[in-house]
């Protein structure tokens, strides 16, 4: 079962890093770059995280009231509400020679327990964020755009240790990307992943 759960997994993920692929023609061409990075660094996240799914661990205590959740590239503070509502503040900035991304976002979900140790869970949520990306095409210059994102997610939480979990969610998300009076609307499926603490029971 394990492992047709993990084969079935690792073919979606395919299936995801394939539309996006597929999916290269936007108004910033810098776009494919991050695409690129965020790619690899979703195949790492992914394969730690199949791996843990075939483990057996010890039944874990339920977790606290407050978290923090390491991604790429980015950080994120949780607040849990009433054990099965998650609040989590998001930021990321990605810096490279040639751009800057930096993004605000703020994440809602729900959670629940798949086994009665409270050690895997599932969680479907909503997501909004503002991004600002900030390219220099000059040594001194710098053409920008803002814009705004939304999606949809359902995914996975399991915990590796008493306070420590690592997740992994995927949906559809819409981006809105604005340029002085014009815009832009795209579609894709975005895949995060998560490290996670949590404390304060």
């Amino acid at each position: 079962m394990k492992i047709m759960f993990l084969f079935a997994i690792i073919l979606i993920t395919e299936i995801v890093l394939k539309l996006n692929l597929e999916n290269e023609e936007v108004i910033i061409d810098t776009k494919k770059t991050i695409r690129d990075i965020n790619k690899f660094m979703q195949r790492i996240f992914l394969f730690c995280f199949c791996l843990l799914l075939c483990l057996d661990l010890p039944v874990h205590s339920y977790w606290g009231k407050f978290g923090i959740s390491l991604n790429y590239p980015g950080v994120g503070f949780k607040y849990i509400y009433r054990t099965k509502n998650i609040f989590e503040l998001r930021l990321q900035y990605l810096p490279t020679e040639e751009s800057d991304t930096t993004l605000f976002g703020l994440r809602y979900y729900r959670i629940y327990p798949l086994i009665k140790n409270r050690v895997l869970f599932y969680y479907f949520g909503v997501e909004g964020a503002y991004f600002k990306y900030s390219e220099r095409y000059l040594s001194t210059d710098f053409y920008t755009v803002n814009g705004w994102l939304l999606g949809v997610y359902l995914g996975l939480e399991k915990f590796i240790l008493k306070n420590f979990s690592i997740n992994f969610d995927l949906g559809p998300y819409t981006a809105t990307a604005m340029i002085s009076d014009y815009s832009k609307n795209e579609f894709e499926f975005v895949l995060n992943a998560s490290v996670n603490y949590y404390w304060g029971k």
